[in-house]
């Protein structure tokens, strides 16, 4: 339905599709979300004409219930990883990188392994099985440990930066940039230099509210990506209040990143999403959220 996408993992479709999916890796909202998409996804096959299943190529098949097993409930409970929280055991990546040879670097080739790493990070939680998915894409597109290694800086960079969006490293997304670093088989010493380098090019908070006057702002064109983490009045923002107090506020809200864009809005400052890449490939603005409330003038938690 959206070839165009960077990529077609869940949370990506459900954007593009105008879905709000807060709870991401989560087996019920997962699955919730997951039906959504599939009803809306119908529902546009419906409005072109499509009137069954099999139109969509589908092969009606009834579920052999008779097959369906019986086992005694074992009474043991497994635990997913939270958010944000590392596992402790990961030495995977480290040995990972220890086992590629040594080349002259071409980073170019770093993007196939960059996107597959985006994925494996979203939970914060990397398997054995994951980082053999990671080091075979490494080995197909050639890479080398210098390469590997400079990826791994360039993704922690990349969400230092976001998160650095709004002027300040919260304290919760100071504990996931830790969390992320410990994951890359980072020193931490590495983050500190990051802060420390970025924070100084990023203005203090009243400051970069100040630099965005919404008269200034008025006429451009504004993008949302990412589930909204800003409250009005004790409520979460929804993405259509969302285009309903940018439009109040004179900008033009549109659903897609085009080269004409003047700005998108990162929800999520841990966000590599399709639309956050095409941003930064058209050279849009991005701003965090929260510099964005200020700057248009709306009050938020």
């Amino acid at each position: 339905m959206h070839p165009e996408l960077a990529n077609h993992r869940l949370g990506t479709c459900c954007e593009a599709a105008g879905l709000h999916h807060d709870r991401m890796h989560s087996a019920l909202t997962d699955a919730q979300a997951a039906a959504q998409l599939l009803a809306r996804y119908l529902e546009f096959a419906r409005q072109h004409g499509v009137r069954s299943l099999v139109e969509l190529g589908c092969t009606p098949d009834r579920f052999p219930f008779s097959l369906w097993p019986t086992m005694p409930a074992s009474g043991r409970v497994a635990l997913r990883a939270s958010p944000g929280r590392a596992a402790t055991d990961l030495p995977f990546l480290a040995r990972m990188v220890a086992s590629l040879d040594s080349v002259a670097a071409t980073t170019e080739r770093t993007v196939p392994y960059i996107d597959l790493l985006d994925r494996v990070l979203e939970d914060r939680l990397v398997t054995e099985a994951e980082v053999d998915a990671l080091h075979q894409t490494a080995r197909d597109w050639g890479l080398s440990r210098e390469e590997v290694i400079a990826a791994h800086h360039s993704y922690l960079e990349s969400l230092v930066t976001a998160a650095l969006a709004d002027g300040h490293v919260s304290e919760v997304e100071g504990q996931d940039l830790e969390a992320v670093t410990r994951l890359l088989a980072l020193d931490r010493s590495i983050l500190n230099a990051m802060l420390g380098r970025m924070a100084a090019l990023v203005p203090a908070p009243d400051e970069l509210a100040g630099a965005l006057p919404s008269d200034a702002l008025a006429g451009k064109s504004v993008c949302f990506t990412g589930t909204l983490v800003g409250r009005l009045e004790g409520s979460p923002i929804t993405r259509d209040l969302a285009h309903q107090l940018a439009t109040a506020a004179g900008l033009v809200v549109v659903d897609r990143v085009t080269k004409g864009l003047d700005i998108l809005v990162v929800a999520d400052p841990r966000t590599q999403s399709g639309k956050a890449r095409q941003a930064r490939k058209y050279e849009a603005r991005i701003i965090a959220e929260a510099a964005f409330w200020r700057a248009i003038g709306v009050q938020v938690e």
